[in-house]
């Protein structure tokens, strides 16, 4: 049951909490659903995204990205190999180096998704005004703050 906010009243912040999770969760899952059509998972989706905007990365910095281990990057970024979607690349200077870089198909599998996924984002923040957008930014990023604070 969801509580209902009556005008003037207190919020509970487990309430808050409660909401906000139940809304990720609904949204998250819509996402998967998405890019699954595509053949993507979210970490994959995110992983290219990382590629495609940033260039070459190391695993750790990847995993680091999406908070994960870098065993579980490993894995990933096997299969994401395995479909032709990255490479591993060894440096120049340091042979015991690897890099983790993007190919064209993986571009190409991206900028797809990407589509996708900024069609989906912009229905789900539709009703939104552009100040609405700018407040709800700049509380999560002030809740994200104050959770970076507690979490050290």
């Amino acid at each position: 049951m969801i509580a209902v906010l009556r005008e003037g009243s207190d919020v509970e912040p487990i309430n808050i909490w409660r909401l906000y999770s139940r809304t990720w969760k609904k949204w998250y899952r819509c996402v998967e659903r998405n890019l699954s059509s595509l053949g993507l998972g979210v970490n994959d989706y995110s992983t290219i995204r990382i590629l495609s905007e940033e260039g070459e990365c190391n695993m750790a910095y990847l995993a680091e990205m999406l908070h994960v281990s870098q065993g579980w990057m490993t894995g990933l970024i096997d299969k994401l190999e395995e479909r032709g979607l990255v490479r591993r690349v060894r440096g120049d200077e340091d042979r015991r180096v690897i890099k983790i870089a993007i190919t064209d198909l993986g571009r190409q599998t991206f900028e797809k998704a990407r589509e996708t996924h900024m069609r989906f984002v912009e229905k789900s923040l539709k009703s939104f005004s552009k100040e609405e957008l700018r407040e709800f930014y700049r509380l999560i990023e002030k809740l994200s703050e104050n959770i970076d604070e507690i979490s050290q």
